[in-house]
């Protein structure tokens, strides 16, 4: 997306406010800051997006840089209103390792092209690829050219690291915002996105195995502005869009039995002012939730429901305990909290405290929240936890969870691990570099215990996205290269049958677009302790697990069984290359 950053024209002093700039990359696209948001709109007034900053990082002006929209309070943000990063001005400390030493196995694949880099007058912007029951990862693209919107997919060839050609399934809508995607264990995939032609209107796509993609469906129309769009799509096929007029939290609900939308109706409580509404859910789509924060009208703290699959309907709101005191940094039209369900249904939310600024995780005890735990003590530093962090369950109930911050210098990377049935590690910061840039973090659990760790990073001196790996029992020593040598602010990864995929945009801040790539993490089926080659431990390590859980998963199906044995012996003896 970054190829189409805002670029000022000047800087802005504080006595200007409200500070309008204008944009290139968008003719007649304005800017407006004040102490507590910063707004774009259209030529003809239509508001388009909004970010709202929390008391404590209200910019107190707005400066020229080139290639991006620099607040005072150091946020970047990109011209849909995401946030690319969050600069510090501040000398930054050398510290932590800097470079790679990791062996032949894991390794990340070769990387393919999901979109060709953007020209002058383009960018294109992906989402968090979705997995099909054969294999297929769908990625959802919103390509930008000069003015004109086009809503793209694109599938891989299974994990053989080929891709099929990029497809535009929609140019009719003048705008295209905020795409999100949920696919059911049917493969049936639907997308829901925005648009802001005669006011503000929610659209939706169909995908279903044999008859291809459905034209846009209006689901519903409002003179209203809203921007916050979710998906989440249940055991039964049913599909929830979820999306925010005015400070409220609204659904709407695809009845799989009917093939038809309901009405569209708030279901936040009346008169609660809300904000950053979440929707998370596992791949089975047995536990399928709602989150977000109330700031007023009502107790504070964050709320929840649980989708109920056989009235189709959100379950009654439920203020999650020990939440009161959740705060938040910068909330724009891509802003969610990190939160997971696992696989046996169950949630967990990250969130941070106002200051001093504390880290917590919520969850839920067999469909029950329990108590938040304090997994960071309060302090100075702010995590900025609705924009960078991220969280994600393992096949056996774990709960893993990632962010990045700026601490006196210094970048420090946190991991979290909830294990099932026994509770938080103490958080752990595996790596520690000097940078004085904060952007997005990534983990995705895999085989088991083992977990990857993506983060735009320094390797060898040179800034780019990187990775570290878990392998079951710590965090290994170096980084574990990614091909190239790309600067990388918007990454998603995601798991299926064992193997991570990674989706990044590959461009620089200031300068250059190099596209959208992929890659997947492979290792040697049956290589279970990560030391390169299957031998006699690994087969010691299946045979503990058999039955028991996911510890000797060789063939990705979430359990150890005779298919991991007989797979794991059909390679016994071999070695990385």
């Amino acid at each position: 997306m970054i190829k189409l950053l805002l670029r000022t024209v000047a800087a802005v002093s504080l006595a200007c406010w409200p500070a309008v700039v204008r944009v290139q990359a968008s003719p007649g696209l304005s800017i407006s800051a004040a102490r507590d948001h910063t707004v774009a709109t259209a030529p003809d007034g239509v508001l388009i997006w909004k970010v709202q900053w929390a008391d404590h990082l209200a910019p107190a002006g707005e400066r020229g840089a080139s290639g991006v929209i620099a607040l005072e309070n150091w946020a970047l943000i990109d011209e849909l209103g995401q946030m690319l990063a969050r600069r510090f001005d501040l000398p930054k400390a050398e510290v932590g390792r800097d470079g790679g030493g990791r062996g032949a196995c894991p390794y990340w694949s070769e990387l393919a092209q999901v979109a060709r880099p953007s020209e002058t007058g383009q960018s294109n912007s992906h989402k968090t690829p979705l997995f099909d029951s054969a294999g297929n990862a769908w990625v959802i693209n919103t390509h930008l050219d000069s003015g004109d919107y086009e809503l793209q997919v694109r599938r891989s060839n299974g994990h053989d690291g080929t891709w099929g050609p990029l497809e535009t399934i929609s140019n009719s809508t003048n705008y295209v915002s905020g795409p999100e995607g949920a696919i059911d264990s049917n493969d049936n995939i639907t997308i829901v996105f925005r648009d802001i032609s005669g006011g503000y209107k929610l659209y939706a796509m169909r995908y279903e195995p044999g008859s291809g993609w459905s034209g846009p469906n209006l689901v519903y129309s409002t003179a209203t502005f809203f921007q916050a769009i979710e998906a989440g799509a249940d055991h039964q096929g049913n599909v929830a869009a979820i999306f925010d007029p005015a400070d409220a939290v609204w659904t709407a609900v695809y009845d799989a039995s009917s093939a038809t939308w309901g009405s569209a109706h708030q279901v936040s409580p009346v008169g609660y002012d809300t904000m950053l509404p979440t929707v998370v859910a596992n791949r089975a789509g047995t536990g399928l939730y709602l989150i977000y924060r109330v700031t007023s009208g009502g107790p504070p703290g964050l709320y929840a429901h649980r989708f109920d699959s056989t009235t189709t309907s959100w379950g009654p709101p439920e203020l999650l305990p020990g939440t009161a005191t959740v705060s938040f940094s910068g909330a724009g039209s891509a802003s969610r909290y990190p939160a997971t369900v696992g696989p046996f249904g169950d949630a967990t939310v990250f969130w941070q405290s106002s200051s001093p600024y504390g880290v917590y995780g919520s969850r839920t005890e067999a469909g029950v929240w329990q108590m938040a735990d304090e997994l960071l003590a309060p302090g100075p530093y702010d995590a900025d936890m609705e924009n960078f962090a991220h969280a994600e369950s393992s096949e056996n109930g774990d709960t893993f969870g990632v962010l990045t911050r700026y601490e006196a210098g210094s970048i420090h990377l946190y991991v979290f691990r909830h294990r099932a049935g026994l509770g938080w590690d103490p958080p752990y910061n595996p790596y520690t570099f000097g940078f004085n840039i904060t952007t997005r973090s990534r983990i995705a659990p895999y085989r088991g215990s083992h977990a990857v760790a993506t983060l735009y990073a320094s390797q060898g001196g040179t800034p780019q996205i990187t990775s570290l790996l878990y392998d079951g029992t710590s965090w290994q020593p170096g980084l574990l290269n990614i091909p190239g040598t790309y600067p990388a602010f918007f990454q998603e990864v995601k798991v299926d049958q064992g193997e991570p995929l990674l989706v990044f945009e590959a461009e620089e801040l200031i300068g250059d677009n190099f596209g959208i790539w992929a890659t997947w993490l492979r290792n040697l089926p049956g290589d279970l302790d990560g030391d390169g080659d299957v031998d006699l431990n690994d087969l010691a390590l299946l045979l503990a697990s058999y039955g028991v859980n996911a510890g000797g998963d060789v063939d990705g199906d979430g359990d150890t069984d005779l298919s991991d044995l007989a797979a794991l012996l059909a390679r016994y003896g071999q070695a990385c290359p």
